[in-house]
């Protein structure tokens, strides 16, 4: 065949010989005429393609034209050779058995002396080996290692490739996002190879739940995404990922243990064309975040009031930030009243923001901000911080010696810190630990996983000689269970029992065995949102410790604390002077 590239009578006879064989040894060549028509071919093309040289000699290379190029492609390419210029590109062919091999190609228009082309001299390097890794590489790259399915990078690749595509009118996409309610927990309690395992069974109920259409991704975590095609008009798609939340949701076998799931799933619809990616993705964040506010185990769709709230939520975080680095949150006190000895013996610290356009805020208003981690930490610094040196203050100026509750939270409980910090604050102040009141909620204890965690701190805590209370008593659903497990001094009765304990007589009853059984076990009451002094004078007569509320005081300034004390005191006596209507 390389006779016809060496048409012309050469001299030098053993030269060409030597060319010849070096070619054949190192490249893949053929040689067509101007209209494409194959005139010689080696035997690396031979071997590389299956064909035989009577099989090639007198077709076109769609003989081996795989299918995976354009038209367009080709169209440049053969632009450039009949133009007379060099050509190189990379190109996946099929061979006579149907595999796909990739070849480096070189096209060399071959230019005769009147300077027309002649022919075209193709080079060819096969690069199928690297090829093929590269591609392996690309497709680990965009693979989850643990499961199998898409990365987010990979994920993502494919939401905007089927975002691109329309089919019809009606087309659809549907993005889901979905995590686990309890996966942490899971790991903390049954170790991370049992949440590999369990990450392992969800990704197969899924594949199998929504089908090889579905594009599934793993996109940290516990976290998977969806694209589903659907039509516009699609009936009870809610209903379809509600299947889907309860197939998950099934019990699994982790080893010889029964694992229970919990799932939360939130989507969003966009119409291929004139969907963004980025925007469909945010939509579908929000409700999933939205099904997790509402308390999980459920499917929610996007809807645009999430993203309203959304953009509140920035904005509020973005000033609490620019508030914590203004100073613009200060602690407020609020006396709390010893029934048994007749005086202010302590008090609970409170956030506040002096918000400078909507005034003084208390946290319910923005609770929100202490689902960021960065600022909850910064908050619950700022405030055990300001309380050990208001209290220092207090007792060197001999004006309050009584104790200050502190509210922790559950990012107080992250990382080991806390313990630390608090035994620093007491140096550097002077002070003792039984002058701290550590307030728990029962929040901290809904999550399993975390509830340990807490529960082991404050048994640390108890042992160095803080006082432990339990706030908010009687909202929860387990708290029974901790009043055997935790470390406490005191229980706080919620208010909301407080408040109509005089006009229904089962609250009151329930107020009342909760002041019982606290006292059996050797535990001090203290009743919050005490209001009036019907309510004041039922706490007293069934032997409640310890009052707080707006009857006599409300939260007050740092400074404003000594005189507030003085005066609760006073409608204290008052109110023991004069006889109780119950």
């Amino acid at each position: 065949m390389i006779d016809v590239l060496f048409r012309e009578k050469k001299t030098d006879e053993k030269s060409i010989s030597f060319l010849r064989n070096s070619i054949n040894e190192v490249l893949i060549v053929a040689i067509t005429n101007t209209d494409g028509i194959i005139e010689g071919v080696n035997k690396k093309f031979c071997d590389i393609s299956g064909y035989s040289e009577e099989d090639l000699i007198g077709k076109t290379h769609r003989v081996v034209n795989s299918g995976y190029h354009s038209k367009k492609f080709f169209q440049r390419m053969y632009r450039t050779i009949s133009s007379g210029h060099i050509w190189r590109g990379n190109i996946c062919n099929r061979s006579k058995s149907g595999n796909l091999y990739w070849v480096a190609t070189t096209i060399i228009p071959k230019i005769g002396a009147d300077g027309r082309i002649e022919a075209y001299v193709a080079y060819r390097f096969d690069i199928t080996a690297e090829i093929e890794a590269r591609n392996q590489m690309k497709r680990l790259a965009r693979q989850d290692p643990l499961v199998g399915v898409l990365n987010r990078i990979g994920f993502n690749l494919h939401l905007a490739n089927a975002l691109r595509q329309r089919i019809d009118d009606s087309a659809m996409i549907v993005l889901v996002m979905l995590d686990l309610d309890n996966f942490k927990e899971i790991n903390d309690i049954y170790g991370h190879g049992a949440g590999d395992d369990v990450l392992r069974e969800i990704t197969c109920r899924i594949t199998a739940q929504c089908g090889d259409h579905a594009v599934i991704s793993r996109l940290g975590g516990d976290e998977f995404a969806l694209i589903l095609h659907a039509k516009q008009d699609a009936p009870d798609l809610a209903g379809r990922l509600d299947d889907l939340r309860h197939n998950i949701e099934k019990p699994m076998n982790i080893g010889d243990v029964q694992i229970a799931i919990f799932t939360s799933i939130g989507y969003a619809t966009g119409v291929p064309v004139l969907t963004d990616a980025e925007k469909l993705m945010k939509e579908a964040d929000l409700a999933l975040l939205a099904a997790k506010k509402a308390g999980g185990h459920r499917t929610v769709m996007f809807a645009p009031e999430m993203g309203i709230a959304a953009l509140h939520r920035q904005l509020l975080m973005g000033e609490a930030r620019d508030a914590l680095r203004l100073g613009q949150f200060r602690i407020y006190y609020q006396p709390v009243i010893n029934l048994h000895k007749g005086g202010v013996e302590s008090c609970e610290a409170l956030l506040r923001w002096h918000h400078p356009k909507r005034g003084v805020l208390t946290p319910q208003v923005f609770s929100e901000v202490f689902q960021d981690f960065r600022l909850a930490t910064g908050l619950g610094r700022f405030l055990r911080e300001t309380v050990m040196r208001d209290l220092s203050r207090w007792r060197a100026e001999g004006v309050f010696a009584g104790s200050v509750a502190i509210n922790l939270i559950m990012t107080d409980f992250e990382g080991d810190g806390l313990l630390h910090e608090l035994a620093q604050l007491l140096d550097a102040h002077g002070l003792d630990s039984s002058s701290v009141i550590l307030e728990v909620t029962e929040t901290m204890f809904l999550s399993s996983g975390r509830a340990e965690r807490v529960r082991r701190d404050l048994i640390t805590l108890a042992e160095r000689g803080f006082v432990i209370a339990f706030d908010d008593f009687g909202t929860g659903h387990a708290s029974l269970t901790h009043l055997r497990e935790l470390p406490l001094n005191y229980i706080k009765i919620d208010r909301s029992f407080v408040a109509t304990m005089r006009t229904d007589e089962r609250n009151r009853q329930i107020v009342i065995g909760m002041i019982e059984l606290a006292h059996r076990l050797n535990l001090q009451v203290v009743a919050e949102g005490v209001e009036d002094e019907a309510q004041f004078h039922i706490l007293r007569h069934f032997g409640c410790d310890a009052i707080q509320g707006y009857m006599f005081s409300r939260p007050v300034p740092v400074d404003k604390l000594p005189q507030s004390a003085c005066r609760a005191a006073g409608t204290l006596a008052r109110l023991v002077s004069e006889p109780g209507d119950m």
